[in-house]
């Protein structure tokens, strides 16, 4: 259960974790912006807040600072601010609208009562445009000019609220494709600004908290609707489907057509291709089938050869127990099966154009093309990672990752091509070493800086930032060590691919693969550990003279980076984990079979090939 009193308001956190970010960055701004109507905030409350809009989600506990320091900006008077523990959500919409003179029925829910409140707003603002505002404001929306104020309240709660978000806080609010309502933002910035000019006037000076509580409940009613089932109704689309492709001619070759090991297929000119998203393959990987690419066009004499098209070349698999025998038959296809059989291709031609060593060879290239372009990304992604770290303590630790990177970059497709010398064979074993004693040392740095937080002594009696900042410090420790621990584990894991694709399933890569797993799982018997010193650690934070939400927020400062970069870290290296595991065993298991082509043809002759998914 979390420390920190928010009136009951649970449903309103539940209903902030599910907002949009850039919606609670807003509400955020709100309250923490609030300098300018004399109001004081905690350095540490604010600081938590401010943090917030930096990371990618807020938390449960970052929320509720949120929630009670809306609390305090409740009530009426200035005495209300000065409440400990301010007023219920419930209570700050009754005080809007209160002030918005709104009669309010005894027996309102909460989202009726915000929803009173947009439609008061947006009613003060319809009354200051011109006639012609309004007009072009109603055809833009679709909406009939003869019932002029009969627009949905989502509609409403949108327009009232980025009117708020750019008079208040000079920003623009984050809209959903659909809503229908982007073209008349401009046109009613500039009345709802008049009308909440207009409202903040019309009432006693002596309640500025209304500055805040106002905008806040506009915004906290939108995320309300922009949750609610009949706004995503009314705003879905429709999901776009990938047209299937069409074919020209198509041809089958086999020992059994109902089975055939090779489908080829010409694409028409006019079919639109969009390669960007796919995976390209090196085109010397299906070199082999080069001059049977050329000779099936030519063989359409129904269809146009154009001097630019696409095929789609389908190899089916398990390849590797297709025995050398009589030469593959050929077939051209149609939509109900066979069409007739390829009867310009001599056998002796056929052969020399498709057999099944043909195909094993280019499916193995093309499972190699894949294994080299996974481990190029993964070796990437390592170093793109060291070069994120801008605080790295260690230099020669950094380059001593970055050089092993470069190197199995370097050797990568070499090995993949089957050219694993014994100067490469020796190399992969001296990252091995090298690496799994740094990750040895490493380990030892972060039980060390755990046993440190638990024996850290508290003796600001007065306040709580003295331990603060010494548990913080010892956090960006912690944070930099596992970050080299997880880099170093990834080189090594790398490696093993590389060791497992030219050795194959040794004793040795058995062995290794074994270690590699036992050290994730110490990795993260280890981590708990040193999570629950930090979490407890944590609670034990306490200042007799100090306000309860300034020690809460540092709690919570605290405590973030434990629910955000820790377990952020946490998660990364546990899916690096799986992802190893399951690349291992793919190494170790796959085998060439299937695969599925593009081939872009270019006069005659394949220029380009992207790998397409099997069906």
């Amino acid at each position: 259960m979390s420390e920190i009193d928010i009136q009951c308001d649970e449903a309103l956190v539940t209903l902030l974790l599910n907002a949009d970010k850039g919606d609670i960055d807003l509400l955020i701004d709100y309250v923490t912006n609030t300098g300018k109507f004399g109001f004081s905030m905690s350095d540490s409350v604010k600081a938590v807040l401010l943090d917030a809009k930096l990371q990618d989600v807020p938390d449960d506990e970052t929320l509720r600072l949120l929630v009670r320091e809306l609390q305090h900006f409740g009530g009426n008077t200035f005495v209300n601010l000065f409440r400990r523990n301010g007023v219920s959500y419930s209570e700050i919409i009754d005080d809007v609208a209160s002030h918005l003179k709104i009669k309010v029925p005894a027996a309102a829910s909460v989202e009726e009562k915000e929803a009173l409140i947009i439609d008061c707003v947006f009613s003060s603002s319809w009354q200051k445009m011109s006639d012609d505002e309004r007009s072009q404001i109603l055809r833009d929306m679709n909406i009939s000019v003869s019932v002029s104020l009969d627009i949905p309240v989502w509609q409403k709660a949108a327009l009232v609220a980025n009117g708020l978000a750019q008079t208040t806080a000079g920003k623009v609010l984050p809209l959903i494709a659909g809503l229908g309502i982007g073209r008349v933002l401009g046109i009613l910035t500039g009345p709802v600004g008049l009308a909440i000019t207009g409202l903040y006037t019309a009432y006693d000076i002596s309640t500025p908290a209304f500055r805040v509580t106002l905008p806040c409940v506009v915004q906290i009613a939108w995320i309300r609707l922009k949750n609610s089932r009949q706004f995503r109704l009314a705003t879905q689309s429709s999901p776009a489907t990938m047209p299937a492709l069409t074919y020209d001619q198509r041809w089958g070759f086999g020992l059994d057509i109902n089975q055939p090991a090779l489908t080829v297929s010409t694409i028409p000119p006019s079919e639109l291709i969009s390669t960007e998203a796919m995976q390209e393959q090196d085109i010397t990987g299906i070199s082999r089938l080069s001059p049977l690419l050329q000779t099936l066009p030519s063989l359409a004499t129904s269809a146009h050869v154009a001097s630019h098209q696409y095929m789609e070349v389908i190899i089916n698999g398990p390849l590797a127990n297709v025995k050398d025998g009589p030469g593959f038959r050929g077939f051209s296809l149609g939509e109900k099966g066979i069409k007739e059989h390829a009867v310009l291709l001599n056998p002796d031609k056929l052969n020399q154009l498709v057999n099944a060593g043909m195909l094993l060879n280019v499916a193995s290239a093309v499972l190699a093309q894949k294994h080299l372009a996974d481990i190029s990304k993964k070796l990437t992604e390592i170093v793109e990672a060291v070069r994120e770290v801008s605080a790295f303590q260690n230099n020669a630790r950094k380059s001593e990752i970055i050089g092993a990177i470069q190197y199995l970059q370097q050797i990568t497709p070499v090995v993949l091509e089957g050219q694993c010398s014994l100067a490469i064979r020796q190399k992969l074993e001296d990252i091995e070493v090298q690496f799994s004693a740094l990750q040895a040392h490493l380990l030892t740095d972060i039980t060390a800086a755990g046993d440190k937080v638990s024996a850290l002594k508290d003796r600001g009696l007065f306040g709580s930032t003295e331990i603060t900042n010494k548990i913080h410090n010892q956090q960006k420790i912690l944070d930099e060590r596992i970050h080299e621990w997880d880099l170093a584990m990834k080189v090594r894991a790398q490696a093993l691919h590389l060791l497992t694709h030219a050795e194959d399933d040794t004793t040795l890569v058995k062995h290794r693969q074994q270690t590699i797993t036992h050290n994730y799982q110490q990795f993260e018997s280890v981590i708990d550990k040193v999570e629950r010193q930090i979490h407890q650690r944590i609670q034990g934070i306490s200042a007799l003279t100090e306000q309860s939400n300034t020690t809460n927020a540092n709690k919570v400062l605290l405590r973030k980076w434990t629910t955000t970069k820790l377990v952020q870290q946490k998660m990364a290296i546990e899916e690096a984990h799986l992802s190893f595991e399951q690349f291992q065993q793919g190494l170790l298991a796959e085998q060439p079979q299937s695969a599925r082509l593009l081939v872009e043809m270019q006069d005659g002759k394949p220029v380009k090939c992207f790998e397409l998914p099997l069906v």
